[in-house]
């Protein structure tokens, strides 16, 4: 059996190998930053400028519409029948992180379905070990993936508050898992 690993093996239910979803996440990502940069509505300046906050409702309402194809490694529009209702009989075979995150409703979903949870702990620890040294102490009480805090990065991110989670943003996070706790 041929592989493309450089190893000559495959690990089947390692995350390495499972990187369409970042893919798919990586390709919406870039979606949305495309319709961020926009200053004008529909890219053309006789129809005005346009705000932050309406270039990210377009993304969310745009994306909504779209897929990421496995095939094609590329976002295509779900497909629609004549009165453009989208197939749910087609969406229902997709995987969940081949929708948008944006139109998730919050909710945060485990790109390595396969791993158990003490795998994904492990990743999670030595991604800390790893790349959080600089930020200070990181112990077993910090947030992890699928946690508040991870939600709240999200609303955060999606409402254009911050443009990612690092040292700056710290404090808006913790406010927000406060918020949403309150909520609750």
């Amino acid at each position: 059996m041929k592989t493309n690993s450089p190893l000559g093996f495959r690990m089947p239910h390692s995350p390495l190998n499972q990187n369409d979803s970042i893919a798919a996440t990586k390709a919406f990502k870039l979606d949305t930053e495309n319709y961020m940069k926009r200053k004008f509505r529909g890219n053309n300046p006789k129809l005005g400028p346009i705000t932050p906050e309406e270039n990210l409702a377009e993304a969310k309402s745009e994306q909504s519409e779209k897929y990421y194809n496995i095939e094609e490694k590329r976002l295509k529009l779900i497909p629609t029948d004549d009165g453009e209702v989208q197939d749910e009989s087609f969406k229902s075979k997709l995987k969940k992180w081949q929708l948008s995150p944006l139109n998730q409703n919050g909710e945060v979903y485990n790109m390595t379905p396969n791993a158990t949870k003490a795998e994904s702990k492990a990743v999670r620890d030595k991604f800390d070990a790893t790349y959080m040294k600089g930020r200070g102490k990181v112990n077993e009480t910090e947030p992890h993936a699928d946690s508040e805090w991870e939600n709240a990065t999200y609303q955060l991110i999606n409402e254009g508050t911050i443009s990612e989670s690092n040292n700056e943003a710290y404090p808006e996070i913790q406010a927000r898992v406060e918020r949403n706790r309150g909520n609750r």
